[in-house]
């Protein structure tokens, strides 16, 4: 239906998802960032992804 746009469109939704989890964690006290660089292969195969399937970001939350 929405052809490349649609990938576009999907990068646009994770990022908007993104900044609402960072700020939604920063609300209840929590130190919240997006990870700068991760290891594709190894969040991958922890989170059980398919292969082929990679994490397009990672947010790092603690105290």
């Amino acid at each position: 239906m929405y052809g490349l746009r649609g990938y576009r469109y999907a990068l646009l939704e994770a990022g908007y998802a993104a900044s609402l989890a960072l700020l939604a964690a920063v609300g209840q006290g929590l130190a919240a960032y997006p990870a700068e660089t991760f290891y594709d292969e190894e969040v991958a195969r922890l989170l059980g992804l398919p292969e082929g399937e990679y994490p397009g970001v990672v947010l790092v939350l603690g105290r």
